[in-house]
């Protein structure tokens, strides 16, 4: 990781549902049925993408793990702000064994996954989960907090300054927040070949219909009363081919559905040859796919002494 002053930045994942989820990697642009078998499919879609994003790009949770154990050694309390799947709930309860993690999600079948990833990673005993709207605040009954965590979801919540604001006064005094937000899309063809283009018009399309952007949160986080200790640029782990076949799969299908209308014959035809479950240009069966994400950390302190927020 390295300490840099960042801009307004842009990320999102595909397949925001109609619910406003609050889970990790939400997404931008799936539509609103009134079809519960769609409903259920781009659910379960939106919740196969989280999964994958989280096996395969997940490693920053250790990475920023690392600098939260150097400013508390042994957290008793972690809350995860919109949870999702819980794939990065059950690394954090792993990295941290003294911690109780609180996974709050507005979706409850989100929130039986996460007991699911807890007991499969041997932490169910110490994860608790619990259905919160976290657009303007936390849950009351949280206090005395070590750590409050939220990665790819805070520019999600309708009013995050009011969420934040009571944050800081659930944490204790030298309690930590990280917030982590994704830079730009995930990319997985090469870049400087037609695939890779192609993957490069589907993004352009994204972001011009505003594909989750997300500011610079250093003042908000500063306006809240925290200290901000610093703030990192991490880039992704190369991850196992098989798992980046598989992310790359569900992450370009998704953009594939949600832009169709919008793309050439041409592309149309390109994506149904990437997609398709064997051929020279599958997914599934190239050597040439790499994860590539960028993500901004921000950590963050709440002040030792009995400072009011501003």
């Amino acid at each position: 990781m390295t300490q840099s002053a960042h801009s307004p930045h842009t990320g999102h994942h595909p397949g925001h549902d109609a619910h406003r989820r609050h889970g990790h990697h939400h997404s931008a642009h799936a539509a609103y049925t009134h079809d519960p078998a769609t409903a259920d499919a781009m659910a379960e879609g939106m919740a196969e993408v989280l999964d994958l994003d989280a096996a395969a790009s997940g490693g920053f949770v250790d990475e920023l793990a690392e600098r939260i154990a150097d400013l508390i050694a042994a957290p008793r309390s972690v809350v995860d702000l919109g949870s999702g799947t819980g794939g990065l709930t059950a690394r954090l309860a792993a990295r941290f064994p003294s911690a109780q993690v609180t996974a709050l999600d507005n979706a409850p079948d989100m929130l039986d996954r996460v007991r699911d990833a807890a007991r499969a990673a041997g932490v169910g005993d110490r994860v608790r989960t619990q259905v919160a709207d976290l657009d303007t605040a936390l849950p009351g009954d949280l206090a005395d907090l070590d750590v409050v965590w939220s990665s790819s979801t805070m520019h999600h919540f309708a009013a995050p300054a009011d969420l934040l604001g009571s944050v800081h006064a659930a944490v204790r005094p030298g309690g930590l927040l990280i917030v982590v937000e994704l830079d730009g899309l995930p990319a997985f063809l090469p870049p400087y070949t037609p695939d890779g283009q192609l993957e490069r018009r589907l993004h352009t399309i994204m972001t011009e219909r505003g594909a989750n952007a997300h500011p610079d949160w250093s003042p908000v986080i500063v306006g809240a009363g925290f200290d901000l200790l610093e703030t990192h640029a991490i880039t992704n782990a190369p991850a196992p081919l098989d798992l980046t076949s598989r992310y790359a799969h569900a992450w370009i299908s998704r953009m594939a559905h949600g832009l169709a209308e919008e793309l050439s014959d041409t592309d149309r035809s390109r994506l149904d040859d990437l997609l398709a479950p064997a051929g020279p240009s599958s997914l599934g069966t190239r050597d040439d796919l790499t994860v590539r994400t960028r993500r901004t950390a921000w950590i963050a302190r709440r002040p030792e002494h009995n400072q009011e927020k501003p």
